[in-house]
């Protein structure tokens, strides 16, 4: 009988922040930082998620718990957005989209998403997909 030997799998390390042509350096910042950020972000998001989704007439469902906001269109899907304490990110997915990662930029204290073209915010995206599936001009 014939034994086979486990071949070792190889790691590779990679820090997709940096992974961008012309990208910067990636941001780092310390954990109570990024917490704090990204904290203030996702409550006043909500907010404005509230205040905006009780003006278009569109059926909705809104949780916001843990620093995880799900919000439930009932004619589009569930966005989720949530905060990733490792990666210093906010990372959404969304039924138009799929997943996204946000890092924070102190300088502006904007959420870019540092991996697509042309780059957008987060406010932007969820702008710009809210927009579209709701057929209404939705601002943050």
């Amino acid at each position: 009988m014939a034994t086979v030997q486990a071949q070792p799998f190889p790691l590779i390390s990679r820090n997709f922040s940096t992974d961008l042509p012309n990208d910067s350096d990636p941001i780092t910042i310390d954990e109570t930082t990024f917490v704090e950020a990204c904290d203030s972000e996702l409550n006043a998001l909500h907010d404005s998620l509230l205040n905006v989704l009780d003006n278009v007439g569109e059926e909705y469902d809104i949780e916001f718990a843990s620093g995880v906001i799900t919000l439930s269109l009932n004619k589009i899907g569930t966005f989720v957005i949530n905060r990733q304490v490792p990666n210093r990110q906010i990372w959404t997915s969304s039924p138009i989209s799929g997943p996204r990662r946000y890092d924070y930029h102190p300088e502006d204290g904007s959420w870019l998403e540092r991996r697509t073209s042309p780059r957008m915010t987060l406010q932007e995206r969820l702008e710009e997909e809210l927009s579209a599936a709701l057929s209404q001009i939705i601002t943050l």
